[in-house]
């Protein structure tokens, strides 16, 4: 995985073939940028890539978590942008189980507070020059 590249929709699949593979039980994929950036269009591809199907992938805004029950285990996807003003709700959907068991991909890590593990792989995407293309860091903390 590169620590840093240009995505765009063209290539975003190979990431996030990249990217599934990394995914491991209490290891999360943390996605940061700004709105618009293409944290759940790339979390989508993850989705795909974890599943191995293409299958209707909404982002998680509204219901904060969805499950994908696959072959290796439970992926959540989730988003945690609406949790910025009530973060004693990160307990009551038991996110500290999720993270200690289960692969999670997760949009808006920053209002995970203390809850952030010690390990995780940080993805932040920025917007390019090109506005269909986005500036992507990669970094491994914790390992």
């Amino acid at each position: 995985m590169n620590a840093h590249q240009i995505l765009s929709l063209e290539n975003v699949g190979a990431f996030a073939a990249e990217l599934a593979l990394e995914l491991r039980p209490g290891l999360p994929i943390l996605l940061s940028g700004e709105v618009g950036a293409g944290k759940s269009t790339l979390a989508r591809f993850v989705v795909w890539e974890f599943m191995g199907q293409v299958l209707t992938v909404p982002s998680p805004t509204f219901p904060l978590m969805i499950p994908y029950d696959g072959i290796k285990g439970r992926l959540w996807h989730m988003d945690l942008y609406r949790l910025k003003d009530t973060p004693s709700r990160l307990h009551e959907l038991n996110i500290p189980e999720c993270l200690k068991n289960d692969f999670c991909l997760i949009e808006w890590p920053c209002f995970l507070g203390s809850l952030r593990p010690a390990a995780y792989i940080a993805i932040n995407l920025e917007e390019a020059e090109n506005d269909k293309q986005r500036q992507v860091h990669c970094q491994r903390v914790g390992f």
